[in-house]
């Protein structure tokens, strides 16, 4: 099929979804079509909370698989920035591009409050997230281990509250922006 000089080429897909590569000279982008409608491209991304404007942050900018993840005033550090991965099957990882340590959710935890950290990536469904339109260019990050959405605690807007997962109740501190990060 040709779109604007584009190819569309279906793609094999593990659980069913209809995934479509879009390609052109010397560009690929994949995105998903039906339920799985989540086009993000892959790159670097700031994350920036709708609730407090702050950005997803690994706490002191360590690189220790473990560190906790919480969210800081935007500063343009390394530790803000995070390489999104299309895994091609609707997954996506994020990577911190200080680190190179996955968003992990702490002993893949499936309950509300689950910590989430940086861990060494290890391709576990707990560091597997769907980015899922939310509108006004915000997104919902969803565990594909436990359906639970990334999350600031207690909707705080202070710098340095922590980032957990929770079960989606649509609030703001559940909303985030990627805003690509160059």
């Amino acid at each position: 099929d040709v779109c604007n000089g584009y190819t569309t080429q279906l793609l094999p897909s593990a659980n069913g979804a209809q995934l479509y590569e879009l390609v052109n000279v010397g560009c690929s982008i994949k995105f998903a079509a039906g339920p799985m409608n989540n086009p993000v491209a892959s790159g670097i991304y700031t994350l920036i909370s709708k609730n407090s404007g702050l950005a997803l942050d690994v706490n002191a900018c360590s690189t220790l698989a473990g560190a906790n993840v919480q969210q800081w005033t935007p500063n343009g550090a390394n530790c803000q920035r995070w390489t999104v991965q299309n895994q091609g099957n609707g997954d996506y990882v994020l990577t911190s591009v200080n680190s190179g340590l996955a968003l992990d959710v702490n002993a893949c935890s499936t309950a509300n409050g689950g910590n989430v950290q940086q861990w060494t990536p290890n391709g576990a469904p707990c560091q597997a997230w769907h980015p899922e339109p939310v509108g006004g260019g915000y997104f919902r990050l969803v565990s594909k281990n436990s359906g639970l959405v990334l999350d600031v605690d207690a909707c705080s807007t202070a710098p340095g509250a922590n980032v957990q997962q929770w079960q989606w109740l649509g609030g703001d501190c559940q909303r985030w922006k990627l805003e690509p990060s160059p």
